[in-house]
């Protein structure tokens, strides 16, 4: 898939986890770009010691309760991927991480959206080593990648009804 297509896939699975995330009444703070120190400062809270580098897309609280979302988007089907920095916040955060994945981005079929409690329960498989050691400089090249097949996200993630949400329209 092309960077361009990737962008439009990853900007779509993030406006329908808003969109779903606002109805559902709480607060949503985006920190997907570098490194906030708002997603550090909410592991602090949480009593969490943060990974060497965090990673999470978006910070959503409710009624006093925190989730610290990683948004994957899927044109249909297919395994779900994970970077090295991603599976170490949830390991580090626990029951506050979630990883929320929406389906059929780029299809007609409506979005279905996906939502994992913890997610280092899942059968994360290494299909890249990492290429530099953990405590050495490094990019997201250099990096471990993990994934996860579709099924099993499924069986152990709650499929939520987006009846009712405004939805972003899809591209055409």
């Amino acid at each position: 898939m092309d960077r361009f297509r990737r962008q439009a896939v990853g900007d779509g699975a993030m406006a329908v986890v808003t969109a779903y995330e606002h109805s559902r009444g709480a607060s949503v703070v985006d920190v997907s770009l570098g490194r906030d120190p708002r997603l550090s400062a909410e592991l602090e809270k949480l009593g969490v010691e943060s990974p060497r580098v965090p990673s999470a897309d978006l910070v959503s609280a409710s009624n006093g309760h925190v989730r610290l979302i990683e948004v994957k988007g899927r044109g249909s089907s297919g395994p779900i991927k994970v970077m090295e920095r991603e599976l170490y916040t949830f390991q580090a955060a626990g029951d506050s991480s979630w990883l929320y994945v929406v389906w059929n981005v780029t299809q007609t079929a409506p979005y279905r959206l996906v939502l994992v409690q913890d997610p280092q329960r899942l059968s994360w498989e290494n299909i890249r080593p990492a290429r530099k050691p953990v405590d050495s400089p490094r990019g997201v090249g250099e990096e471990g990648q993990f994934q996860c097949e579709a099924a099993e996200i499924t069986e152990l993630g709650v499929e939520v009804d987006l009846a009712g949400v405004a939805l972003p329209e899809k591209a055409r």
